[in-house]
């Protein structure tokens, strides 16, 4: 009974210090998550004010590099978490077309920000309304 517990009690060492060990690897090679992420928050509305749901909704960088990507709730809202909130547009645009209720063209804007108290700033939320795609 004592071999059994001995043995027991060092495997179980054994795989938390290997699972120590090769986060600690992954942290040194890769390094750790730092700094501020901003959320990007909004709506995609038709013109007659109907939520948008499934559509996707991606945040750029100036020279067009992607950010990140979502794809809107049933309410037509999105959250987009990003690094970086200066000089970043947001894109929306209908990638299902017919097969989520209608064709709608794309559209994008640019990510303005408003000063907060103490110092800084945070990203304002960018709303869409999508005009229906006419064949």
């Amino acid at each position: 009974m004592k071999q059994a517990f001995i043995r027991l009690f060092d495997q179980v060492i054994f795989k938390v210090l290997t699972l120590l060990g090769c986060t600690g690897l992954f942290a040194a090679c890769y390094g750790t998550v730092e700094g501020t992420f901003w959320e990007i928050k909004g709506r995609v509305t038709a013109p007659d004010g109907e939520p948008l749901a499934g559509i996707r909704v991606s945040a750029h960088m100036e020279d067009g590099y992607p950010l990140c990507d979502v794809r809107t709730d049933e309410d037509g809202g999105y959250g987009l978490f990003c690094d970086r909130i200066g000089g970043v547009y947001v894109k929306a645009e209908d990638v299902d077309g017919a097969e989520g209720g209608g064709c709608f063209a794309a559209d994008s804007a640019t990510v303005e920000t408003y000063p907060v108290r103490g110092g800084g700033t945070r990203p304002r939320a960018v709303n869409f309304t999508l005009e229906r795609e006419t064949e």
